[in-house]
Order: structure tokens, then C-alpha cells, then sequence
């Protein structure tokens, strides 16, 4: 038996994508294999995000104030949030939920532990998810495997990750999805680490049927998915060049746009492939909006100001040559420009 520990459990399309992208490849392998459903840190469910500095009675009056729209966006919220829980029942093999990795190896013998992929090493999710998915003090007998592992960013400080070094070394296998974290880590361990790809590029997407028929799409639109610094500007910059329809997709909370023709709040994970796979173009900040749009091969900006991401985006981008779809603002997206041929994917697949 091989258990994955990875991020599962949030509500984020690409981390529950990425880990049904890697157990459906080991199924296909004909591998048994599971998902250990150990909380490492806590994301709560999407709702309405009130200011965080407010007293109990400041949200009450909040609530009060704007009583219909907090209703509809706590609906909305609720929906989405239950079809990420119904994605999870559905197609991914979890164990039981255990309140630490002691207590699954307490139940359970494995050959194998796969960490990965996602950002499972990066610091800023807390101690208790660095020790869990470090496997501190534990399965000692069996392979650990690093997978396709991220540390979050380029600008995390070495001593942060100092306190793990140890555990670093104890892995029999150590992957990354990125060069930076694949420098950082070779710190710490004389074993080779290999960069590879996201899991979400192991399985073939195309292939999954999926329902879009709840929503009123065009035949062609413009995907947007991520909240960016002079969003609207660039969403109407866009609409301009490309004479399209825009379909936004929130993130983690409810978003709007002024600009986007169609705002989906309540999304699914497959209806988010499915919508992603449908459009005619694609500008995200997320790295797996840009892992799935390499997948079906969409022509896309990249957007990099005030974006976590970024490091993540710049180093694939590098890889495999189209640095010039990185864009920071409207002023970037050249009048009269081909934007069908941004990307010549005939280079980009082979490098895939």
C-alpha cells in the first residue's frame, strides 16, 4: 500500500486536483493506494471574509447591514464548498481522518509514504504541518518519497527550514516541481534531487466527462480565474483585443468584477477543468490555473504583481521558454498582437 499526504483537504481547485492527479496515475500503475487524511493545518470552508480586526458586535452589525447580500454570498459560499466535500467523497481514496500521522501508522502498514505535491514544505502553513509532512520520527521501515515538493516561494529564509534538516536526509527520494526549491533542500541532503512535473499533468484530463449544463456559457470566452492587482483594467484591455466574453472564477472567496460578462462564485473542481478546458484563452495568477491551462494548451497571460505565486510561475516559465506571457498590467498587452500564438506549444509539449 502507498499513502499520499499531501494537501487534500483544503478548498483550493488545484491542491484537490494535484492529489487526484497523482492517486489516479498510481491506480492506473496498479498501485493500492490511499490518502491519508491527517489535518497538517486548518483552512476553514469559503464564506464571507468580514474584517479581521472586528469585535463580535462589529460583525453583527456587518451582517445586519448588508443582510441580503450576506445571505446570497453565504448560499453561494456553502454550495461551492459543498462540492469540493462531494469531489473529496467521490474520487478521492481517503483513509478515516486521523488527528496526527502517529496515530494512522498506529493502524495502518505501508510500503511507501509519497509527500507531495503542493506547497507541503512550505513554513508559512506552521510547525505542525512542517513536522507532518517532514514525517518527523516516523515510518522509519518503509520508502519516503518526496514528490514533486514546494517550499511556497524564492524568498523563504533558509533558517526557517534549518530545523528540518535532518528529516530531509531520511527521505529516500526527494523530488521538486521547482528549481528553487530544489536548491534549497540540496542544503541539506547529498542525495540527487530531480525536478519533475506537477501531478496534475500525470493523468489526461480531456478524458474526464464533465457536466457544464447549470451554466449559460458562450461558445467562446476568455477564462479569468484569480483576483490580481489592476484586474479590471487588464480584463478590459483584454475583452478589447480579443473581442470575447469574459467568464471569471473566484478563488477562495467570493469575488466581482464590474468587467466580467459571467461571475462564477459556487464552482466545482471538475466544473472548474471543465470551464477552464472550454475557453478560448486563459490570464490567471495561480499556478495550477497555469498547469491546467499548459494541459489543454491555451494561449494565456501570466499575472505576476503582488502574487504569491510568482516564483513558482517564473521558474516554469523559464523552463520552458515563454517568459514574455508574464504580464504586471494593461500597458503589457500589445495592441495588434497575435494573442492566438503567444505560445508555440509544439516547443512547449516536447519540453512537457
Amino acid at each position: 500500500m502507498i499513502g499520499i499526504l499531501t494537501f487534500h483537504q483544503v478548498y483550493n481547485y488545484g491542491a484537490v486536483l494535484q492529489a487526484y492527479g497523482l492517486q489516479k496515475f498510481l491506480e492506473e500503475n496498479e498501485y493500492d493506494v490511499e490518502i491519508i487524511d491527517v489535518k497538517a493545518f486548518i483552512r476553514p470552508r469559503p464564506s464571507v471574509v468580514l474584517p479581521s480586526f472586528s469585535t463580535r458586535y462589529v460583525k453583527y452589525l456587518i451582517k445586519k447591514t448588508f443582510d441580503k447580500e450576506f445571505k446570497k454570498i453565504h448560499k453561494t459560499s456553502t454550495i461551492k464548498a459543498n462540492k469540493f466535500d462531494n469531489f473529496r467523497t467521490q474520487y478521492l481514496n481517503l483513509s478515516k481522518e486521523y488527528s496526527s500521522l502517529m496515530a494512522y501508522s498506529d493502524e495502518n502498514k505501508l510500503d511507501a509514504i509519497i509527500v507531495g505535491s503542493d506547497q507541503v514544505w512550505n513554513p508559512k502553513y506552521g510547525k505542525k504541518a512542517m513536522e507532518t509532512f517532514f514525517i518527523k520520527g516516523l515510518f522509519n521501515n518503509i520508502k519516503k518519497i518526496g514528490y514533486a515538493g514546494c517550499i511556497g516561494s524564492g524568498s523563504v529564509k533558509y533558517d526557517i527550514l534549518d530545523k528540518f534538516a535532518d528529516n530531509i536526509d531520511r527521505f529516500t527520494s526527494i523530488s521538486t516541481r521547482d528549481e528553487f526549491s530544489k536548491n534549497y533542500l540540496s542544503k541539506w541532503t547529498k542525495k540527487p534531487i530531480e525536478n519533475v512535473g506537477d501531478p496534475s499533468l500525470l493523468i489526461d484530463w480531456s478524458e474526464i466527462d464533465i457536466d457544464l449544463s447549470m451554466y449559460e456559457l458562450p461558445e467562446k470566452y476568455i477564462f479569468i480565474y484569480g483576483v490580481f492587482k489592476n484586474k479590471e483594467d487588464i480584463l478590459k484591455r483584454l475583452k478589447e483585443e480579443l473581442n470575447l466574453p469574459i467568464v471569471l472564477i473566484g478563488m477562495e472567496n467570493e469575488y466581482k468584477s464590474s468587467v466580467a460578462d459571467i461571475v462564477l462564485n459556487d464552482v466545482g473542481p471538475l466544473e472548474w477543468v471543465g470551464l477552464l478546458r472550454k475557453s478560448s484563452f486563459v490570464i490567471t495568477k495561480s499556478f495550477h490555473g497555469f498547469m491546467f491551462s499548459l494541459m489543454f494548451n491555451k494561449q494565456m497571460f501570466v499575472f505576476s504583481s503582488g502574487t504569491p505565486a510568482i516564483s513558482r510561475l517564473q521558474d516554469m516559465c523559464i523552463k520552458l521558454g515563454i517568459e514574455d506571457i508574464i504580464i504586471e498590467n494593461s500597458n503589457e498587452i500589445k495592441k495588434n498582437i497575435d494573442l492566438q500564438k503567444l505560445i508555440n506549444y509544439d516547443n512547449v509539449n516536447k519540453i512537457l
